[in-house]
């Protein structure tokens, strides 16, 4: 047997015989053979059609009499024969196989042979639904994660970081070197063959890792305010072997627009701002919160663990139109973000790349989808319109708001565009609910 040709199935009844043919991408092909049956059933389907819209001298319109019908619209009702025999047919395949196209607002493409009241030969190719496996929740195993300890060190720092939040920056009369640790207003812009892209302006920075990259530090310390310099990006010193691999560096000009110097908020200010009375409660909300990050990274983790076991298990085919679309959306997505930062023949270069990101985001996400619509099936947790609208209209909101926050002028997307988002959350949300509810098995995963 040729281990190359797509599966098969072979079905039969007195209306129709049919062969089906699966192939990738949820690609459906019958070739089925229409019994006299359904061709007459077919051939008086078009007489019927026809003779609605016929009208002859001394006939109301639909009232012309069936045999002058088929002496004077013998062509018209030909064509309207093929077009019914291919909906009859089309109709028994879906009843005799229980297959559902994908879309159906998309007509199967169709072929119609030698058209005959003894019998008629007509193929169909279409995109059917994926075809989701059905999940054995019992045997799902989700890694142990363990939540981070909390450290003084990393209160400190959030505090810090509150300190920074609500303290303000006022110019500095200072004129020296700049020295690390050091707070900067800037400007930065990529160079390439005397055409610059800018990065940004007037952007405040600290001159201190991980705020500003090490190679930046280093071009600036000892420089002096209203001085442009030029050096080569470089990857961080602990950047993974893969990211040093795919790096691009690139000749930055960088002009120091001011030294500015931090000013921290009054106590009472701290603490207002944070809610609490006292520097021991600050320290004590802050511990606080600091857990509630690490147990909810230790759930979302637990999460990836989950849809990684399930669709590492789970596989399935999906429609090819629709991995298309979802792609073209991804990749219309990466280009829009890169071209704030990389000029056309930058992005050009990196096109591959881009493809390639795209086309794995959204078999990800299209598997994730059908598999979590399928599970909530499976298990009765549906969605209800009203949470759906709720969801979508709280996205776009909170859409609109960044958006505005970010300066940007490109148009909103749909709304049927959030619905989709919040579908899809919320589905991956009741299933993650449900099955992470469950104690985990297997042995901790490695912080």
């Amino acid at each position: 047997m040729d281990s190359t040709k797509p599966p098969s199935d072979e079905f039969q009844n007195e209306r129709i015989t049919l062969k089906v043919t699966q192939s990738p991408g949820c690609v459906v092909e019958f070739k089925a053979l229409a019994s006299p049956l359904l061709c007459r059933e077919a051939y008086q389907e078009a007489i019927k059609e026809v003779r609605r819209s016929a009208s002859l001298p001394g006939f109301r319109k639909g009232k012309v009499p069936e045999e002058m019908i088929k002496r004077r619209f013998s062509s018209a009702i030909d064509s309207a024969w093929k077009d019914c025999t291919a909906q009859v047919a089309f109709r028994e395949c879906m009843r005799l196989t229980l297959t559902t196209p994908w879309n159906s607002n998309v007509r199967p493409s169709w072929q119609v042979f030698d058209l005959s009241l003894e019998g008629t030969e007509v193929t169909f190719r279409f995109e059917r639904e994926p075809q989701v496996p059905s999940v054995n929740l019992g045997e799902i195993e989700i890694p142990q994660i363990e939540v981070a300890e909390v450290t003084p060190e990393m209160v400190d720092k959030r505090i810090e970081d509150y300190l920074k939040f609500l303290g303000r920056f006022e110019p500095s009369e200072e004129e020296r070197p700049l020295v690390e640790s050091d707070f900067i207003r800037l400007d930065l812009e990529t160079v390439e063959g005397g055409a610059t892209n800018k990065i940004f302006t007037n952007q405040l920075a600290e001159l201190k890792t991980p705020s500003v990259p090490a190679w930046l530090i280093r071009l600036l310390i000892g420089k002096s305010v209203g001085e442009t310099v030029e050096g080569m990006s470089e990857p961080e010193p602990d950047a993974t072997d893969e990211q040093k691999s795919t790096f691009e560096p690139r000749l930055c000009r960088v002009t120091i627009r001011s030294l500015v110097r931090w000013v921290p908020p009054e106590d009472k200010v701290l603490l207002a701002g944070m809610g609490v009375e006292s520097h021991e409660m600050l320290r004590v909300r802050t511990e606080e919160q600091l857990r509630k990050e690490e147990g909810g990274r230790a759930q979302e983790k637990r999460g990836e663990g989950l849809w990684k076991w399930l669709l590492e298990r789970y596989s399935f085919d999906l429609p090819a139109s629709l991995v298309s679309m979802e792609r073209q959306r991804r990749i219309r997505q990466i280009v829009s973000v890169l071209q704030k930062e990389h000029t056309p023949e930058e992005i050009l270069k990196g096109e591959a790349n881009i493809e390639q990101e795209a086309l794995n985001g959204a078999l990800a996400y299209l598997q994730r989808f059908f598999l979590a619509k399928g599970i909530c099936q499976q298990t009765g947790n549906l969605l209800s319109k009203e949470e759906v609208e709720k969801a979508a209209y709280q996205l776009a909101a909170v859409d609109k708001r960044e958006r505005e926050g970010r300066g940007e002028s490109e148009p909103l997307p749909t709304f049927e565009d959030y619905r989709a988002s919040a579908i899809y959350q919320l589905m991956v949300r009741k299933v993650e609910d449900l099955l992470l509810k469950a104690p985990p098995k297997g042995e901790p995963e490695q912080k």
